[in-house]
């Protein structure tokens, strides 16, 4: 994937009944294969390869989960040379943007 934007996105985390109706497995799918899932994620990033995604670009995300806990980064592979301008620093954590 390249060259992607995700720019001036703001809405609530569902902190209290986390999911959006799509499970029918368990694990439900969107658990399979992300490390520590806490649902309070405002990004997630997962590229299958190291070069795989390419010119990603985060500005102006405003996203809190409704209990009002800090809110976390999931990335994975989505490294600094093919993606300087991210917004966000690359690592699994509190989402700060930079």
């Amino acid at each position: 994937m390249r060259n992607f934007k995700w720019d001036n996105w703001a809405g609530s985390i569902n902190s209290y009944n986390p999911g959006d109706g799509s499970c029918a497995s368990n694990p439900c799918w969107y658990n399979v294969g992300l490390p520590n899932l806490k649902h309070n994620e405002a990004i997630i990033v997962e590229c299958n390869e190291d070069d795989s995604c390419q010119g990603f670009e985060f500005d102006n995300m405003r996203i809190y989960p409704q209990d009002m806990t800090a809110p976390s980064v999931i990335c994975m592979k989505a490294t600094a040379d093919l993606n300087p301008n991210l917004g966000i620093d690359c690592r699994n954590g509190t989402y700060v943007p930079l």
